[in-house]
This record gives structure tokens, sequence and C-alpha cells, in this order.
């Protein structure tokens, strides 16, 4: 626990003196009497530093995140192959037009009556 001077310890809690003294009654706070006769000291707790705070619930999340990322990855897949094959056959269908262009403008070049006749 860091030890401070109760002026330092309002100033770092950043409250005021009356709930730092309501902390202290209620013993949230170790105080530390001065053999002078000056303010206390006021004994801070210590918090763990924040890459240890819960680094299991970050592991679970980060698990979790990679799942979620493989899924996308392997819908992302079956969404390429969906659309290779839709574009496949659109290329099939353009072609069949294409076909059946050729064929409907060489049938209306001369007239039916001509292609009886001969």
């Amino acid at each position: 626990m860091a030890v401070l001077k109760f002026r330092e310890a309002v100033e770092e809690a950043r409250t005021g003196k009356a709930t730092m003294g309501h902390a202290i009654e209620s013993g949230c706070m170790a105080v530390e009497v001065t053999e002078d006769g000056g303010e206390p000291n006021a004994s801070l707790p210590q918090l763990p530093a924040p890459e240890t705070i819960a680094t299991s619930d970050l592991a679970m999340k980060l698990e979790a995140a990679d799942i979620a990322i493989s899924n996308l990855q392997q819908l992302l897949g079956e969404v390429r192959i969906s659309h290779n094959e839709l574009r496949r056959a659109l290329d099939d269908l353009k072609r069949d037009r294409d076909e059946w262009r050729g064929r409907a403008e060489r049938l209306t070049e001369r007239p039916w009556w001509r292609r009886l006749a001969g």
C-alpha cells in the first residue's frame, strides 16, 4: 500500500476532505498518526496493474473473436464459390442469347416466302 499524507491522499483520490474522512471512519482506508502531531498519513489500497486484471476474460473474448473470424472466413469462401458459379451460369446464358440472336438475324435477312421459294 502507498502511504501518503492526508492532503496527498485527497488529491490522489480526487475527493474532498469530508469524503476521505468518511472513508477513514468506515475502515476503507488505514490511517497512521504522525509522532509530531501533524497530518495523519493515509494508506490507499494498491490496485493490481491493468494488464493483470481479468486476463482469463480477455483470453475467452479473444478465443470467441477468433472463432467468429474463422466462421466469417468460411462463409466468405462459400459466398465466393456461389459467386463464381453464378458468374459461369451468366456467361452461359449470354452465349446462348448471342447464339439465338444470331439465328434470328440470319432468319430475318430474307423474307419467309423467298426462303420457301428458294
